[in-house]
């Protein structure tokens, strides 16, 4: 008999955190699961830890790959899996011990393969003070619509270690993570799930525990194109879903942030010499561009202060001089 649940973990250099992660599933009040961890082409000691866990628990199973990313390590998973449904954890974050068996309780009341299952987190600090992030105060059952616009405001959407999928409808699907995405494979994944099913089950606790590992909002970013097209291809998608359900289309505060990083590395002093002309003036279009759709903006309709108006967009968001010089510049070359 297949087991309720198949867990993916795909691992990469995660030593630090993945034992931690790897108790709070060996710890779960309902033990009727598999584990396939997926080692990534770890260059640290996450490989032997995976096989240790593996010799020592018989629900564990470890496949190791050359590294390929994290979307390839995951859909590694679902081809192995075996169980009735599909849930994911990242190998640094951990789960309540309670989570498998509220899972079961919400696949009880609501058994059908149309029904997409979420709940809430915690964000956990390197201070260890944690953040409760509910999805709802009490278990509700509505359509995928509506849990997309719930989801969205409460930043949840774009993970997919806070929901539990049914295997069938990913595989008869041909459901898989888009390898090759460099950001936001989750949320892809997601929008492409939701059309599949006709309810989603949002239980009102908060038992995935996310870890927040620190770092520079200016980091740099490697491949700031591909960045680019990558959230070109997730706001598409999802702007095609709610067309579908003729829900008026929205910009998320997540697609203006990752924008906003994408232009701060683009033109910073660091990075500016690496990207061309047209690179910057597609990342720089994109950006203002969805801040002229942004909801939380006025519009300023008189086409003579359309420069302007933009320019005070982009003083408010970026609070960066690099972009205000490059705007400024934009009408004839960016600098």
């Amino acid at each position: 008999m297949p087991p309720f649940i198949s867990i993916i973990i795909p691992v990469y250099n995660v030593e630090k955190y993945i034992c931690d992660c790897f108790e709070s599933v060996i710890h779960q009040t309902d033990i009727d699961f598999e584990v396939i961890i997926v080692d990534d082409g770890s260059t640290d000691h996450c490989p032997e830890i995976c096989d240790d866990y593996a010799t020592r628990d018989s629900r564990f199973s470890v496949i190791h790959q050359k590294n390929a990313g994290v979307s390839a390590a995951r859909n590694a998973g679902i081809k192995s899996a075996k169980g009735d449904y599909i849930m994911f954890i990242d190998p640094d974050d951990y789960i309540a011990s309670s989570l498998i068996s509220y899972y079961r309780s919400a696949v009880d009341k609501s058994p059908s393969s149309n029904t997409l299952i979420c709940i809430g987190h915690k964000k956990v600090f390197s201070s260890s003070e944690t953040k409760d992030i509910k999805l709802t105060e009490k278990e509700i059952v509505c359509t995928p619509q509506s849990a997309l616009l719930q989801m969205l405001q409460k930043k949840s959407f774009g993970f997919v270690w806070n929901s539990l999928y049914h295997r069938n409808t990913i595989t008869e699907n041909h459901i898989r993570f888009n390898e090759h995405l460099h950001m936001w494979e989750d949320r892809d994944f997601n929008l492409r799930y939701f059309k599949h099913i006709r309810e989603v089950c949002l239980i009102p606790y908060s038992l995935y525990y996310y870890r927040i590992i620190s770092q520079s909002a200016s980091s740099v970013i490697k491949d700031i194109p591909a960045h680019i097209e990558s959230i070109k291809v997730c706001h598409n998608e999802m702007q095609h879903f709610l067309d579908d359900k003729n829900i008026e289309r929205i910009e998320t505060d997540s697609t203006m942030t990752a924008l906003r990083r994408c232009v701060y590395n683009i033109y910073s002093k660091r990075n500016a010499k690496h990207y061309s002309i047209e690179q910057k003036r597609a990342c720089l279009t994109l950006y203002l561009d969805m801040l002229s759709k942004s909801n939380g903006y006025t519009t300023i309709h008189n086409a003579n202060n359309k420069w302007l108006d933009c320019l005070h967009r982009v003083v408010w968001a970026t609070r960066c001089r690099p972009i205000i010089e490059a705007f400024l510049s934009m009408n004839n070359k960016l600098i």
